[in-house]
């Protein structure tokens, strides 16, 4: 393209006739950028780059040095096109969003995060809490059980001391099914208590007036059947020191069939608890209780009286 005379632009769009840039400018006389700016058409903003000379915040910048996010001595910065500035003399909390370019201050988020300890510690409260309210509920309903059940057949507990009740079913050996209650004491000469659950459940007595036979437990008696040498080995070899001498414990119970209404015995017996483990057991950390017998159970109690009532 062939240039003015004189080696200017001259008249034209780019200015007056004769005025024109030094060699290589683009914008009228004075006006514009340093050499190197974008001027007029075909720039990317008004003359003079994104601002007026001093103005504006450094670009990408994340505030005043040591000042936080409020206004500087004098002014505020304004943001750029698109930021997120805070209005001039509020300071941000820390941690909170800055100009563009950066997540609180230098050095990315400064909240702590939640630390793994306290959601398991808040787990834990909540599994104990449960369990507790579980358990609360379990001895709840077996407190309520036991209220119904001693109001139920309470009438009975005199059998056992021998007064019958006349309200209770006449006992006859023919008189098939035979329905029975049961009743114990933990101490000789203690007070009875009503105890269904010793008795199987095909056996029981729906009540007073259903029941023909009380069965009378007795407190339970222990009897040592011999003692056993334990000792701690390592590699094989037993350590000095470490021999632990313990009985071997079996139960055994005293019962009475006696007639719900007469209040007679019928017959007496004692139950047998299960064998205490034998001294070839090998045992992690053996105790006393290692060797001792499981008491009597309903399933001890029907084998008792089968043979005496049938099936």
């Amino acid at each position: 393209m062939a240039g003015n005379p004189g080696g200017g632009w001259g008249g034209g769009p780019f200015g007056p006739p004769g005025g024109g840039q030094p060699p290589g400018g683009f914008g009228p006389p004075g006006g514009g950028q340093p050499p190197g700016g974008f001027g007029p058409p075909g720039g990317f903003g008004p003359p003079g780059g994104f601002g007026p000379p001093g103005g504006g915040p450094p670009p990408g910048g994340f505030g005043p040095p040591g000042g936080g996010y409020g206004a500087p001595p004098g002014g505020g910065y304004p943001s750029q096109p698109g930021g997120f500035a805070p209005q001039p003399g509020y300071p941000q909390p820390m941690g909170g969003y800055g100009p563009p370019g950066g997540y609180g201050q230098p050095g990315g988020f400064n909240q702590v995060p939640p630390q793994s300890s306290s959601k398991k510690g808040l787990f834990i409260g909540i599994a104990v809490v449960l369990f507790g309210g579980l358990c609360v509920a379990g001895i709840v309903a077996a407190k309520k059980a036991n209220d119904k059940e001693q109001a139920t057949y309470g009438a009975l507990k005199t059998v056992c001391s021998g007064q019958g009740v006349a309200g209770a079913r006449m006992y006859t050996p023919t008189g098939l099914p035979h329905r029975v209650v049961g009743i114990s004491r933990s101490t000789a000469g203690g007070e009875w208590s009503i105890r269904q659950s010793l008795i199987p459940e095909g056996r029981r007595s729906p009540d007073v007036a259903g029941t023909d036979i009380v069965m009378c437990f007795e407190p339970v008696i222990e009897q040592v059947q011999g003692t056993c040498d334990t000792w701690r080995t390592r590699n094989g070899i037993r350590v000095p020191g470490s021999t632990r001498n313990f009985p071997r414990v079996q139960l055994f119970q005293p019962v009475r069939l006696v007639s719900a209404q007469t209040g007679v015995t019928l017959s007496q017996g004692t139950l047998v608890g299960g064998v205490p483990a034998g001294c070839n057991v090998s045992f992690g950390t053996p105790s006393a209780s290692s060797f001792r017998g499981s008491s009597p159970d309903s399933g001890d109690v029907n084998t008792y009286l089968t043979p005496l009532l049938g099936n």
